[in-house]
């Protein structure tokens, strides 16, 4: 089968030498030649894209799980071999409360009674953290008093290092839902548009969202590939590169990932899933007469499909998945029902609020929804995200 963006990343960049050995290709795209990516050739997915000579410009088909070696992560160490044959730990009872994978109890943080926050040190003595962050911002071009873009983003630490950062941002005024995964100088995300999706009077939907995957590294784009998603899909066919971008810094997430999925299960588990697919639910608003329906009857519908959607961006083959996909689901939830509720409310309050400062209203005093040319639509979501929180 022909490479396809759910199975291979699109890297570009100039062919540089030399490499770690003959066995690799490295890619650097602008700054110092100390800044580049390097990946095993045999994990081309389409050799018939090269070869390419030294200082050419290269574009090639990466296989989706290969493992990339950005120039500032470490060379993976040798594999130790058996000493003996495996026996099976019988671990006693976890005790009551939140336990990391090797059953270690884990100090919560709350907040207002929900949860916001992990942290343990695990048996072989590294300190792990997670914490939670919700945010509500402003847009360009739009009164510096509403704030439509909200977000939540998960962070995880290792001995207090620089956290590895997975989260969403949406702004149903923009029709944007932005997704991103980033660490330190790497970063990628698939930005997903939701203007060319129509809603239909019989409820229906036309056209299909658009979906941009982006790597970045010292926040130059090292490929951007782009790909349309029917509004009836559950299946996005692009996912975030997760284990090929960030393979050094995931042992991190497996350590919380008994307690990502009893978080999921007192979360969004109690949420009734969305009666649409979460992309057909996130075009469906529609306006109202009133700021408050508006508000209440746009939560309503779309919060449920906040956290489904953002998971159905986790490779489903990927053996790592399952904490990922809890997390994505408590994050959906934390915005429509948790600690980032407020941030959701002010996005559909900003929405409605500029809908009524540039449309007049209709006899029945509902605002039309006008087609809002989205000013940032061109930035990467890493950089989205940033310059958002003022990173």
């Amino acid at each position: 089968m022909p490479p396809t963006p759910a199975t291979s990343l699109l890297l570009e960049g100039t062919v540089t030498l030399p490499p770690t050995s003959n066995l690799f290709m490295r890619l650097r795209q602008k700054g110092p030649l100390t800044q580049f990516v390097e990946f095993l050739e045999a994990d081309i997915a389409d050799p018939a894209l090269g070869p390419f000579p030294p200082n050419s410009i290269a574009t090639e088909l990466v296989k989706i799980d290969s493992s990339l070696h950005f120039s500032d992560y470490p060379l993976p160490g040798p594999v130790p071999l058996p000493v003996g044959p495996i026996v099976p730990i019988h671990r006693p009872a976890p005790p009551q409360g939140f336990v990391s994978d090797d059953g270690t109890l884990l100090t919560v943080t709350r907040a207002s009674g929900q949860i916001t926050g992990f942290c343990a040190e695990s048996k072989d003595s590294h300190k792990y953290a997670l914490s939670l962050e919700t945010f509500s911002s402003p847009a360009a071009d739009v009164s510096p008093n509403l704030k439509p873009w909200c977000a939540a983003r998960m962070s995880l630490s290792d001995n207090g290092d620089d956290p590895l950062q997975f989260g969403f941002a949406y702004c149903p005024l923009e029709e944007q839902f932005d997704i991103f995964l980033e660490r330190q100088n790497v970063s990628t995300g698939i930005a997903v548009n939701l203007q060319p999706l129509v809603l239909q009077p019989n409820g229906s939907i036309l056209g299909s969202a658009t979906l941009s995957r982006d790597l970045t590294y010292y926040k130059n784009s090292f490929g951007t590939q782009t790909l349309g998603m029917d509004p009836e899909s559950t299946d996005p066919a692009m996912y975030l590169p997760i284990s090929a971008a960030f393979w050094p810094y995931l042992k991190r997430v497996g350590f919380f990932a008994p307690a990502l999925r009893t978080l999921a299960s007192q979360t969004a588990d109690q949420v009734a899933p969305p009666a649409k697919p979460p992309l057909h639910t996130l075009g469906s608003l529609q306006a109202y007469n009133t700021l408050q329906a508006f508000v209440a009857n746009s939560i309503s519908l779309v919060g449920p499909a906040l956290g489904p959607f953002l998971a159905s961006f986790i490779p489903p083959n990927d053996s790592g998945a399952a904490p990922w996909i809890d997390a994505a689901r408590w994050l959906g939830w934390v915005l429509m029902q948790g600690t980032g509720s407020q941030n959701l409310t002010s996005a559909f309050t900003a929405q409605y609020e500029y809908w009524k400062s540039i449309v007049p209203p209709s006899h029945g005093g509902s605002p039309k929804i006008p087609i809002f040319k989205a000013p940032s639509a061109n930035l990467t979501p890493a950089s989205q995200i940033n310059d958002l929180i003022g990173k």
